[in-house]
């Protein structure tokens, strides 16, 4: 590789710690090492458990195709990967791995990115000689100590689940994703593959009479059903979707494409798995949820609007319960505002 002029390297330095949150710094960051590395791979994987106790990689990267152009993965597309030895060497010692491809004969590095609170990831790569190495592992670090500082703003400080500030950058991300993936549609350019699995759907979740466990048991046995909830959503729902703390005692959750009957299979296995639970000194516990495919929407207050009256229905029927915002419209038992059709995109 030949070595990049001090004043250029700076420059791009500059040019990534520019960017405020780790999809756009990621994805600067994937363009500079296109363009300084010789290499024909260049990809960021995340870690996902699955229940089954497996783990997943989510393809966050870039990768040359033989024409020369670079194929770019969608940062909000899943494409999954079996775990490679070297890949797992390295997420569990936490160091870098060089291996050599028998087939290709190229040199392959995997460059663990671990931070607290956060699905821990791999730089990977292909090619590059040994400056290339050095380089790469420096933009890790760089990019290590980026997650660690944006990481606590991301995050509801009791929980540990998303916060509501990262909510609506999340739900723009997926909205615009969902747009671009509609204009390649309508050009014939095959768009996001989990498109075919099904549609984004978004759940608010409420703890049903919260205020009187406060009231009855204290704020101290309060925080705890709010953290034991957060637990139990981390364990009840799928490691490619996103949980958030709304607010209070609300939450939302962002599923990953899917059919509206499993999402709501998803949504009262929560359930259950709370009104089974025994909280401690409180006893049971409930929550109400309102669903709502939410992929057509032009703003994210409108798919949260919607989720929330489904979820006030809940809590007017009784509570611990889950309903979906359509099936009330199609039934009649919700009405849908003349307002609301100017926040649709569909």
């Amino acid at each position: 590789m030949s070595q990049p002029a001090p004043q250029d390297l700076m420059d791009t330095v500059i040019a990534i710690t520019r960017k405020r949150n780790c999809e756009d710094f990621r994805s600067c960051l994937i363009e500079t090492l296109m363009a300084l590395l010789q290499t024909q791979e260049i990809a960021f994987l995340r870690s996902l458990p699955t229940p089954s106790g497996d783990t997943l990689l989510q393809d966050l990267g870039a990768r040359r195709e033989p024409g020369g152009a670079w194929h770019y993965a969608d940062g909000e597309s899943l494409r999954w990967y079996a775990v490679e030895d070297s890949l797992q060497l390295a997420l569990r010692g936490n160091r870098h791995v060089e291996v050599l491809d028998a087939v290709s004969d190229e040199r392959v590095h995997c460059i663990p990115v671990i931070v607290e609170r956060r699905p821990p990831e791999l730089l990977y790569f292909r090619g590059g000689d040994a400056g290339d190495s050095r380089l790469v592992l420096g933009f890790a670090q760089l990019y290590r100590n980026f997650l660690a500082l944006i990481s606590d703003g991301e995050r509801d400080a009791l929980t540990g689940l998303l916060n509501r500030k990262t909510l609506e950058t999340s739900i723009r991300r997926i909205l615009e994703s969902n747009l671009r993936n509609r204009a390649r549609g309508a050009a014939g350019i095959r768009g996001d593959r989990r498109t075919s699995a099904g549609d984004y759907f978004l759940g608010v979740i409420d703890i049903d009479y919260f205020k009187r466990i406060n009231d009855g048991f204290g704020h101290l046995y309060g925080d705890e059903v709010l953290l034991l909830v957060a637990q139990i959503m981390q364990r009840s729902f799928r490691a490619e979707d996103l949980l958030f703390r709304y607010g209070g005692e609300e939450f939302v959750v962002v599923l990953s494409p899917t059919s509206k009957t499993q999402a709501l299979q998803i949504f009262e296995r929560f359930r259950q798995n709370i009104a089974a639970h025994a909280f401690p000194q409180v006893g049971r516990v409930t929550v109400s949820t309102g669903v709502v495919r939410f992929d057509r929407y032009a703003l994210p207050a409108g798919a949260v609007g919607h989720a929330d009256q489904a979820l006030y229905y809940a809590k007017a029927h009784g509570r611990n319960q889950v309903h979906c915002y359509e099936d009330l419209i199609a039934s009649g038992a919700l009405i849908r505002r003349k307002r609301d059709s100017a926040i649709e995109l569909f």
